[in-house]
Parts: structure tokens; C-alpha cells; sequence
């Protein structure tokens, strides 16, 4: 079968980018939701910088203190309180069984 690329590989390869930033963003704002990706972006007249937010209220309204996403690592920091944290926790260890991450998880409950 021959095919012949009349657009050229450059601009297919510009296009290519565009999905791949469409699909972050898209991933993004399934994870975070709508309200917390725009508490975390700011408005657009102004945007927020890198880890930062518009005042304290914002920052301290959602447990989600935290996201990055690098390709395809997702990097999150959450802020609750014990009561609420363990039955979470509790439900993650029995579904995932990684041993580091207990670790982490002990030494957080027993020293803070």
C-alpha cells in the first residue's frame, strides 16, 4: 500500500503536541475537578504562578494542596484532618500493598 504525507511531517508533528497538551489538560481537570483546577489556576486575567494561590481561603478550601504532572506521574499533596484521613488510608493500604508508602503513612500518623 503507498501513502503519500502531503501536509509534510512538520506539521503533523505540531499537531501531535496539541493532543498530547489537550489530553493533559483534559486528565487534569478529571482528577482535580473543575472548581479546584480553576482555584488552582487562577483567573484569566490573572493567572496564578507555579504552587501558588490568591490568598489563604483558596489554598486551605480543599484537601488537594498539591498536583503536578509530569508526562505520566502524578504528583499530589493532600491536607486533612486525622478523623476524616483514616478510614482513607485504611482503604488504600488494603488496595494497594506498597510497602514504602506504608512506611510514609505510619511515621505521618504517629508524629504529627
Amino acid at each position: 500500500m503507498n501513502h503519500t504525507n502531503s501536509y509534510g511531517i512538520i506539521r503533523g508533528l505540531q499537531f501531535a503536541s496539541f493532543v498530547v497538551q489537550y489530553y493533559g489538560l483534559v486528565n487534569d481537570l478529571l482528577v482535580l475537578g473543575l472548581q479546584r483546577g480553576s482555584d488552582m489556576s487562577g483567573s484569566p486575567s490573572k493567572p496564578n504562578d507555579f504552587l501558588t494561590y490568591q490568598d489563604v481561603a483558596t489554598e486551605t478550601s480543599h484537601p488537594i494542596r498539591l498536583y503536578s504532572r509530569y508526562i505520566d506521574r502524578v504528583h499530589m499533596f493532600f491536607r486533612s484532618v486525622s478523623t476524616s484521613c483514616l478510614p482513607s488510608i485504611s482503604f488504600l493500604l488494603f488496595c494497594c500493598l506498597i510497602f514504602i508508602f506504608v512506611n510514609i503513612i505510619l511515621y505521618y500518623y504517629y508524629y504529627y
